[in-house]
């Protein structure tokens, strides 16, 4: 007995026909112009689109809309003998750095190649990381660029069922435990030591860190900042060693005043990002103290550059917030490159696809710079 399709099954079905495969498409409707254009209830469109995501041919993201993943529904198209090659990038966040400015550089490299590019977010979270890997490697996917999740439950088989399947596959930003492959990412330690030595140079007798409460990336800064410190001499205080959650900013400027009311010649502030660093300005401001010669600060921005060499930050939130305030209050910080991180890895993969490269993994490390300001 064929059992009945359910209505949103049909509407799937209905709008992959007349939505998902024409190309020229790259998003759906919202979700009330689906309703009326169908004549269905939200609950039908919002279960339709659960199944289209779940499959792999959809990724929906709070606040833009569901945007198709072109590789993965163009793959039932596929003319067979055809040199287009399908490759996949999952990556946490399209909106949030560094992301935005990995793709950047992905893209750079497949413009100039016969390919068909799929995305797919994963908001950081490995159940949903695995689910887009595996529709996609289901779908026929040639290679995968992935930025590993770092939240929930780890699941490692995901890969082991890409290497099954031989599919080549690119780490970015970051290696996953136990999992052999090529691997692209910053290097995190020498960015902690490039800033606490800046610091250093600059004079200062005593040296601050403000970081958000410990993770796996703060710690290798963590381990950064404690080697610079110690093989120039340097004591460590506790007091002088701040994790706070990002959530409550108020708390970084309060913490920053406190610091500036010890005693020093000179004190520096070794922030893990940016936006860490503006409390410190914005604090040593209202205490009217002389930046960049009693007080200095450093911290870490996420950076690009273009095909002219021209520094570019992301339209993002993030990248925004960086522009308006390393650039604009004169902060100093340690960039990491993520526009070559992106790049440096759809190299790789292409080399593995188009030249049959099979050797030992690649393991390429995008080392950080200063970039100097008034801070």
């Amino acid at each position: 007995m064929v059992r009945r399709m359910y209505l949103y099954e049909k509407i799937k079905a209905r709008i992959f026909d007349e939505i998902i495969s024409d190309e020229t498409n790259e998003k759906l409707p919202a979700r009330g112009q689906l309703m009326e254009r169908y004549g269905v209830t939200r609950t039908t469109i919002d279960r339709t689109i659960e199944s289209l995501v779940a499959d792999g041919l959809c990724t929906s993201i709070q606040g833009s809309g569901t945007f198709i993943n072109r590789a993965v529904a163009d793959m039932g198209m596929r003319v067979k003998g055809s040199s287009t090659l399908y490759i996949g990038a999952v990556i946490s966040n399209y909106f949030e750095d560094p992301d935005p400015l990995v793709l950047c550089g992905i893209r750079q490299v497949l413009d100039g190649h016969n390919v068909k590019l799929s995305l797919a977010s994963t908001g950081f979270y490995w159940e949903k990381q695995e689910s887009y890997i595996r529709s996609m490697a289901n779908s026929g996917i040639d290679g995968l660029i992935i930025s590993p999740a770092v939240i929930g439950e780890k699941g490692y088989s995901v890969f082991s069922y890409l290497k099954e399947r031989k599919i080549p596959f690119i780490l970015c930003n970051r290696p996953v435990d136990g999992i052999n492959s090529d691997l692209v990412a910053g290097n995190d330690f020498m960015s902690a030591y490039l800033s606490v030595e800046y610091l250093i140079r600059k004079g200062c007798d005593r040296i601050i860190l403000m970081f958000p409460e410990m993770y796996s990336i703060t710690m290798t800064h963590y381990q950064g900042f404690l080697s610079a410190m110690a093989i120039n001499g340097y004591p460590i205080d506790e007091d002088d060693i701040y994790f706070r959650n990002p959530e409550y900013p108020l708390d970084w400027y309060k913490y920053a005043k406190d610091r500036l009311s010890t005693e020093y010649s000179r004190i520096g502030f070794y922030c893990l990002t940016s936006g860490i660093a503006c409390h410190v300005h914005n604090a040593a401001i209202d205490m009217n103290l002389p930046i960049g010669e009693k007080v200095f600060f450093i911290g870490e921005e996420v950076v690009a550059s273009d095909k002219e060499g021209r520094r570019v930050i992301a339209n993002t939130s993030a990248g925004r917030e960086m522009e308006g305030s390393a650039d604009r209050l004169g902060i100093t910080s340690t960039s990491t490159l993520k526009y070559e991180t992106g790049r440096i890895a759809a190299e790789l993969l292409m080399e593995r696809l188009t030249r049959g490269r099979k050797d030992s993994y690649q393991t390429r490390v995008v080392m950080p710079k200063v970039l100097e300001r008034s801070s």
